[in-house]
């Protein structure tokens, strides 16, 4: 799951939380107030994942369109006979993204 910088620290933020609420003395609110802080965390988590699908579908085209170009131009340039078929990998560092993100949006 990707996570902006942002939705990173408010993870980390919320699991500090958790572990300080841990590590204090034990009180009569303490396991409720540690629950409360696992169900916010399982919130952002079902929200950041959700989220992927619903901008996945533009970026996905975007990301195709990127790499259908990058293919065309590979193959009119003539690189094809010099060179053979580009790997995903060389393709995902011509287009600035990962090998892994690629293949999976191109999947």
């Amino acid at each position: 799951m990707h996570l902006s910088p942002k939705e990173e620290k408010l993870t980390e933020s919320t699991v500090e939380n958790i572990e300080i609420e841990y590590q204090n003395n034990q009180d009569a609110f303490s396991k409720e107030s540690i629950i409360s802080q696992l169900a916010t965390l399982m919130k952002y988590a079902n929200r950041f994942y959700e989220r992927q699908f619903l901008k996945r579908t533009k970026m996905s085209k975007i990301l195709l369109e990127k790499f259908n170009r990058r293919i065309s131009e590979y193959f009119k340039s003539g690189q094809l006979q010099e060179k053979d078929i580009p790997s995903i990998e060389q393709i995902a560092d011509k287009m600035s993204v990962s090998q892994r993100y690629l293949s999976d949006t191109l999947k």
